[in-house]
């Protein structure tokens, strides 16, 4: 009788699944035969078959108790035997001809062998045993290191294999169990067993054997397979024959119906675009459908019988087998993704969810999984994975922070890169697991601005906004924040994604541009306040045009240079050698190694430097026609410094020159001096006019807004300069 494929596939699984079973009651039952014997040993009360040297039989009324004795009879042994060291029968179950039995068993080479090889601790099997065809469970006793003999029990195979086969397996089933090359029962497997393409074998092992079970289906249960005939309803049929005719016409229905369920099946398997297969638990295929054929280029009852195993590679094969062993009655399917080989080499990856049919016992009798090629998403997983790690090693440097939130729940937080930490102080762990952090680490001025940000991005898709976020040591940091809403394929917005750039810096430089722009204004407008001043009273002084001129240039000349210097250092501080050395460097032709500069390093504030050069020009300007700059003869010295009390002190000396007498009557340069130090800067001047030359001593009190900064640089490496000539000059 001829099959097609699936109906060949549907008599393959159910012999396998019978198979299986059996095989599974068998080992089972060879367990309990060993159990027992671990029992016995256990309950063996040694005080009462100690053997007396010379005696042949154990002291004592009985050699095991009746638990021991019930024990041996719910196990398939025929009795139970103990053995002394030297081979002998100490005690046995056996009764009459089946005591001589068993010294005949005794005598076969096989019980000799393993009594002679057993260890103690583990009972084992032996070998059939001659023409008898029994079995022999042995276990070695030792107590105290002391060696007492054997526990032996016989097994006949004939009823140890039937007592473990079911009615229905004998009527459908041929079979066949033999240990190695040796046949157990029966004696000669069935021609049917041999010839047919359907048969399938399992190995069990127990006892340190090994048993293999042939089973096939008959010719009769495979016809029956093929109409699915359920066995309940040739039953029915049977017992209610009154109503033959009516349970013919529901048999025929029934047919009929598994017909078409079984088409339908055949239908929507083959329709599947995914791969189906089917497969025992060592990976054998029982079943695969036409697009697990087409994927891996093969036809479809080629690949039943072969092993999945095939086009899984080496270094993947012990975490697949692995995944399939996770499959329990708790927790039946799983998810496994592995990668395959294709013929022509190629290695792909695939998906398959597995699903196991258990049996009782809780061992896996078959699996069934459905699966598809992942490939592509498995690249670009990785793809992504890879671009994932290589933006993780780029943010770290950059000082941009990416973000994402969650719009539809409380805004917090699904993600934020970890350079966070090194812009904020804050961890990711703290942001994410805070959901209003943005909000209330915010400056206070800015908390209504990020919720604005929100709303506006929230309903138009995108916002920028400047704040300032409080860093974890307490100091603020400005955040250019660019909030985008992505949206799905229907519309809804469902994920925030962002951008945070520090823009500290730049914050930074436009506040100082604002100052310097308000400062520069404040400042214009007191130079012109104080130019106009300076002409009206040198205009009240001046003795003539060009004496005005002249006054008046020269002290609008040394406020331009004290500028220049401060607009050089960004109107915060100047070198005071700077200051000193331009006011007399005009002088440095007639009088340049006749100066000497002395003094530290020091940088001075604009609001000390513009009314210091004033003092200076003054001071020069008079050294120049009344004083050592008049003449050829005599030196000026220029000394400055800071004392313990950080009050700046500066002192002007001329020696040397014409005789200086004090003036009738203060002029307008005295009085700028004193109202420069004086007024404006809150300091004192003393002016001694004595015969050798002018001697001036100014000092600066230090207030709150009045500070001096140490200075090191290329233009004051000595702590004593003169000014240098002019190129050409005589003096």
């Amino acid at each position: 009788m001829a099959f097609d494929r699936y109906e060949a596939q549907e008599i393959r699984s159910k012999t396998n699944l019978t198979a299986e079973q059996v095989a599974r009651r068998m080992e089972s039952s060879l367990r309990q035969v060993l159990a027992g014997l671990q029992a016995v040993k256990q309950d063996f009360e040694l005080r009462y078959i100690l053997v007396p040297e010379g005696s042949d039989k154990p002291d004592g009324p009985t050699v095991f108790s009746s638990r021991t004795i019930q024990r041996v009879a719910e196990t398939a042994t025929e009795s139970i035997t103990w053995v002394t060291p030297d081979h002998r029968i100490a005690w046995t179950s056996a009764q009459g001809k089946d005591q001589l039995a068993l010294e005949a068993t005794l005598a076969d080479p096989a019980v000799r062998q393993v009594l002679a090889g057993t260890e103690g601790g583990e009972p084992v099997l032996s070998p059939p045993l001659g023409d008898e065809r029994r079995i022999a469970a042995v276990m070695k006793i030792i107590e105290g290191g002391r060696h007492l003999g054997f526990l032996l029990a016989t097994i006949e195979p004939g009823r140890f294999v039937e007592s473990n086969l079911t009615e229905a397996t004998t009527r459908r089933f041929d079979y066949f169990v033999s240990d190695g090359a040796d046949p157990v029962y029966p004696l000669e497997p069935s021609t049917g067993l041999a010839s047919s393409p359907y048969g399938t074998s399992r190995e069990i092992e127990c006892g340190q054997r090994k048993w293999n079970i042939a089973i096939a289906p008959t010719a009769a249960f495979a016809a029956q397979s093929r109409t699915d005939v359920d066995e309940w309803i040739l039953v029915g049929i049977l017992l209610f024959s009154i109503a033959q005719a009516w349970l013919t016409r529901g048999l025929l229905r029934a047919q009929g119906e598994t017909r078409q369920s079984r088409e339908r099946y055949r239908r929507i398997v083959e329709d599947l675009p995914d791969m189906v297969c089917r497969f025992r638990p060592e990976a054998e295929i029982t079943f695969v459908n036409e697009a697990y054929a087409r994927y891996f280029g093969s036809d479809a009852d080629d690949l039943v019988g072969s092993s999945f195993l095939s086009v899984v590679p080496e270094d993947e094969r012990n975490r697949v087998m692995g995944h399939f062993a996770s499959l329990t009655t708790e927790k039946p399917s799983a998810i496994v993704e592995h990668r395959v080989k294709m013929p022509d080499g190629e290695q792909r990856w695939q998906r398959w969810h597995d699903r196991a049919l258990i049996d009782s016992t809780g061992g896996i009798i078959e699996v069934q999984s459905i699966g598809r090629d992942v490939t592509e998403e498995h690249l670009a997983e990785t793809a992504l994975r890879e671009a994932r790690q290589h933006l993780d090693h780029i943010l770290p440097r950059s000082h941009t922070i990416l973000y994402s939130r969650d719009p539809k729940g409380d805004n917090s937080t699904m993600y934020v890169s970890p350079n966070v930490e090194l812009l904020l102080g804050y961890s990711v762990e703290e942001i994410l697991t805070d959901p209003n952090f943005w909000t209330t680490h915010a400056d206070p001025e800015d908390a209504e601005l990020i919720w604005q940000c929100n709303q506006t991005a929230l309903s138009s898709g995108r916002a920028i906004g400047e704040y300032r976020i409080r860093h974890k040591d307490g100091h603020y940091v400005w955040l250019r924040d660019e909030l985008i809403f992505d949206s799905d394929a229907d519309g809804p917005r469902f994920e925030m994604v962002g951008t945070m750039i520090d823009i500290t810096a730049s914050k930074l430089a436009a506040e100082h541009e604002r100052l310097m722009a308000n400062e520069l204004n404040h400042r214009v407008k007191n130079t012109l306040a104080s130019i106009v001043s300076l002409l009206e009273q040198t205009a009240i002084t001046a003795t003539s045009t060009a004496d005005l001129v002249r006054s008046f240039g020269g002290r609008v000349a040394a406020m331009a240079r004290v500028h220049e210097a401060l607009a050089g250092q960004g109107w915060q501080h100047v070198d005071i050698f700077q200051i000193v050395h331009s006011t007399l460097e005009p002088y440095s032709s007639t009088g340049g190694d006749r100066i000497t500069l002395h003094g530290k390093p020091l940088l001075m504030p604009a609001r000390t430097a513009s009314p210091l050069g004033l003092v200076l020009h003054e001071l020069s300007t008079n050294a120049a026609k009344y004083g050592v700059l008049s003449t050829l003869s005599g030196s000026i010295l220029i000394q400055w410094s800071i004392d313990e009390d950080g009050e700046f002190l500066l002192s002007w000396r001329e020696t040397g020159g014409p005789a200086v007498v004090p003036p009738a009557a203060n002029g307008f340069g005295l009085r700028l001096i004193r109202g420069l130090i004086e007024h404006e800067l809150g300091g004192q001047v003393d002016l001694e006019f004595q015969p050798g030359g002018l001697s001036c001593t100014i000092q600066l009190t230090r207030e709150p807004d009045y500070t001096m900064h140490p200075f090191s640089g290329p233009a004051m490496n000595s702590s004593e300069v003169s000014l240098p000539q002019r190129e050409g000059s005589q003096v």
